[in-house]
Parts: C-alpha cells; structure tokens; sequence
C-alpha cells in the first residue's frame, strides 16, 4: 500500500507532448506546489518553460515564498524535462508528477534506485495507455536518490510519481533536479544498454576481461567455499582445525587455484564482535586462523575473511570512541538497525548499528583492522558486508568513502579481492564479485562486468542450514553448471562426512562449470 493524501492536493498541471506534467518541492518540513496564480508558462518552438514565483500548499488552502523552474522540450529521442527549485527550509528533494502515460496497474508498488536488488529496474518502465511502453531515463548515473510509483490519487486520476532528493549528501535551499528523457517504445534491453554505455563514459566500468582489479588468481575459481564459523550465540560449527580438514578432503578432488575460501564469523559471534575483527578464541584464536590459512594456501586456494563494512556493536562504537560515524537519516537523526533477529524471540535485538565509511576516522579504523588482517595471516582478499546499502545522511558520503577504502586497499596490496553482497550499478564500477540473493538473468549486462556467488543463506546439503546468517535454513539446492552464478557450497557442522556424496557431486559441477564460464572469459 502506498501512502497517499486524504485530500485533493489540488496541483496545477502543464500539458505537453500529450502528456501532463506536475511539480512539488518536498522540504524537511513540509511539501509545496506551483501556485497557478504567480506563475508564467513560455510556449518555445519545442518545448515549454513554467516558472513559479511562489507556492501553495495544503491542497491550496495555503500559501509561502518559493520558486520553481520547469522546462519541458522535445528532441530526436523524446520529451526532456527538468526542475530546479528554491525555498526558505532544506529542500528534500523534487516531486514530478505524470498524467495521462502511464496505464494503471493491479498492485501499487513503489520502487528505489538505488536498490541493492538485482532485479530492481534503474530507471521508470511503464506500460502506457495506447498498450506501448515507456522509460524515463535520467541523463546521468552519479548518485540521486530516486523512488517511482504508478497509483490512483485522491482525485481519482492515476498518476506516475517521480520522486528524487537534492544531491547526496550536502543539504541545501536551492535543487536543480536531473535532466530526464521519456522514450516511448524502445525495448527494454535497449533502455539498459544505454544505462550501462553511461556507467562505462562516466564511471570508468570496464568488461571483466578488461578490469585491473580482478586479481589473477580469481580468473580461475569456479568453486567458492562458505565456511562457517562462529554464530551469534557462539555455537562454533567448525573450528579451524577443522575447517582444515575439510579442504584437505575437498583438494583432494580439485585442484585448490580453483577454490575460493570464504570465512564469515571468523572473528568470534558473527555480528556481535563488529567490529573489533580478531581471530575468534572458540574457534582456534590467531594460531589456529594463520594455520587455516596457510594450510589453504599449500593447497592452491586462497581466502577472504568477512568485514562489516557499516556494522558496529553499540558497545564497540562507544569503546573504539566512533560515535561520530554512526548514519544518520536524511532528517539528521541518528539511523537505529532493528532489521535482524538474533535469539529467536521472535522480536528483533538492535544491538548493532551502521556506521558510515565517509567519516574519516571510521574509515581509517576499519581500513587499518583489514591491514592488521591481511598483514598478519596473508590474507587474499576483503568481503565487505552490506556493500550497496546507503543512508540518507546529510554529514558524509558514504558511497565515497568507500571508493575510498577499496583505493587505499588496492594500493597497499596487489592481487586483492575486493567481494561484495548486494550489488548495484553504482558499485560494481569497483567491486567485481558479489554474492548476491537474487538471481541475475543470464543475458543482463551485470554478467559483462562482474561476477556473483550464492549468498550466505544459500542453504547447505542436507536439512539446509544457513550457518551464521540469521535466516538459519532454507532449502539446499545443488548448483547448476549452467548458471553463471559460481557454484558455491555452505560448509556447516554436518556437511562432511555425512553428506561427502552431494559434495562430490557439487565439486564435479564446479569443473564442469569451469570448463564453461572460465574460458569462456579467457
């Protein structure tokens, strides 16, 4: 359900191009339109220029200072628009309504960009009333918070709601909004051929085969390793010792360049030590780890422990001395993480909370505990958890100061994998392997640029067991060498010897898989 105003909000549209056009400025106080009444419209050769110099709000009944500036035109590719606004409070963002395009729909839904859902469009594709289709596609990718959504407002007109934030992350009186483009019946893979052609102008995104930081040894692997450690409530399903054994049995039937070691809760109960990020005592302590590690590294595999990259306990961020990092939203408030369930309770415990990598002694803490990591146990590699979520906060750029981390990492180390959770298009210019909960079609340019693992809820042979994660199981299902996703396999208390079998069975996938999709890139 999308929540709408009980009342007409009365706003003034501009037609054009058979299409109608609305405008609002979301402040942090309230939201405004047009007032009709102080406003110019410039009729132009191919276009249309509104200025409003001054608003109205509550549905009219009510009146402020303000300006808004619109200007609608056509080109050769479509109808281009654009607003800018000023006003007394922090502006929000802009709201662009649209009337008379988009046809209506059976379930309202509002979507994001960014999102970290692979499935997520990045732009608005409608299906339009005349039974064609259409996408507004901004004409640049740098960072705007952006929502959209197709309902019936109070007026009962349906509506397309183009909704998108001043620049992330300063706060200011005065907005000029991004230059969109509406395209009438191109096809869709068109449309996110065009997006990615931007990305690769204005981001540097390069093809896979092309990238500089995909260490060479990555090239290689077609089996990536969960193996699990230590949980939330301490329950160690496999010591390192243990964890040893195992890829002593598994490189045994693989050859170890091929395997891709990936250790989440190594650093004792999984969350609830971020992130001091030292070698968990119940699981073996430093001794136990650099032999882990060392013993993988014999066998030709290399490994990657796990790193929160916006996780922080409550009483870690006040010891470390932090505070200052903690995000805020976009109202300057401080962000509280209650999206996780740890003691099955069945209430959630927001024991922890994000901290944001723009604020410079955050980042150089968690870029020093990596560096300690790496240092100490020979490490290949990063997982930077929680990759692509962002706060609204108004105080530090969270997406910079990861793009900064990830330099300063891949200038101290050579051949370092950096590996993700969730990606989005505006991280995979620097990120090349994710691991990822939605499945990314075959032919999506993703696969140009990047790779992707199963998540870490993907389930392990037998009852499922998600090992850490908190989801706790979910349905084991053997990877296929026909999927591009690399064939991955959870790694939990029971997996060998009881299901040696199904083990088997996946490791002969991942060759198989090998075989296709490594050189198919080589």
């Amino acid at each position: 359900m999308i929540p709408k105003f009980g009342f007409d909000f009365a706003d003034p549209y501009y037609e054009f191009g058979n299409v109608k056009f609305a405008f609002r400025i979301c402040t942090l106080r309230n939201v405004y339109g047009i007032d009709p009444e102080q406003t110019s419209q410039e009729e132009r050769e191919d276009g249309l220029k509104i200025e409003a110099r001054g608003l109205r709000f509550a549905g009219g009944q009510r009146r402020c200072a303000g300006r808004l500036v619109a200007e609608i035109w056509r080109d050769d590719e479509g109808i281009r628009f654009k607003a800018e606004a000023e006003h007394d409070e922090i502006i929000k963002g802009i709201t662009i309504l649209i009337r008379g395009l988009a046809a209506p729909v059976e379930e309202e839904h509002i979507y994001k960009w960014p999102h970290p859902e692979s499935d997520a469009p990045p732009f608005p594709e409608v299906e339009t009333k005349d039974g064609g289709t259409a996408c507004i596609m901004p004409a640049t990718t740098e960072l705007r918070f952006r929502r959209w959504a197709i309902y019936k407002e109070y007026s009962g007109n349906w509506v397309l709601n183009l909704s998108e934030d001043s620049p992330y992350p300063k706060r200011r009186k005065h907005v000029s909004g991004s230059e969109w483009v509406l395209v009438r019946n191109r096809p869709a893979s068109e449309n996110l051929a065009r997006w990615y052609e931007m990305l690769e102008r204005e981001t540097g995104l390069r093809p896979w085969d092309e990238r500089d930081d995909v260490p060479a040894w990555m090239r290689e692997v077609s089996l990536v390793l969960h193996m699990h450690c230590e949980s939330w409530t301490g329950y160690v399903f496999n010591t390192f010792e243990r964890q040893m054994e195992i890829l002593r049995w598994i490189g045994e039937r693989i050859d170890g360049r091929h395997v891709l070691v990936y250790l989440p809760g190594w650093d004792g109960r999984y969350y609830w030590d971020y992130p001091i990020y030292k070698p968990s005592q119940a699981c073996g302590g430093s001794e136990g780890l650099r032999r882990l590690v060392d013993g993988a590294h014999q066998l030709g595999m290399h490994v990657v422990p796990m790193f929160g990259l916006i996780g922080s306990n409550y009483e870690h961020t006040k010891s470390l001395g932090i505070e200052q990092a903690a995000c805020h939203n976009a109202y300057d408030q401080e962000e509280i993480c209650d999206w996780t369930e740890w003691d099955e309770d069945l209430a959630t415990d927001p024991i922890w909370q994000p901290l944001n990598v723009g604020e410079e002694t955050f980042r150089k803490y968690l870029l020093e505990r990596i560096a300690w990591v790496t240092d100490t146990f020979g490490v290949d590699g990063a997982m930077l958890d929680i990759t692509t979520w962002l706060p609204h906060d108004p105080r530090y750029d969270l997406l910079a100061g990861l793009k900064q981390l990830v330099s300063e990492l891949h200038s101290r180390y050579e051949d370092f994998l950096i590996f993700g959770e969730n990606w989005s298009e505006l991280h995979i210019p620097f990120v090349p392997l994710f691991q990822d909960s939605m499945r990314v079609p075959d032919d999506h340019p993703f696969h140009r640029y990047c790779r992707r693992t199963a998540h870490l809820f993907h389930g392990a042979p037998g009852t499922g067991s998600n090992g850490v994660f908190e989801s706790g199981y979910s349905p084991y299902q053997r990877p296929s060498p026909d999927d591009r996703t690399i064939p991955t396999l959870a790694v939990v208390q029971d997996t060998l010897p009881e299901h040696s079998d199904e083990v088997e069975a996946v490791i002969q996938g991942a060759g198989q898989w090998g075989e296709r999709w490594t050189k198919a890139d080589s």
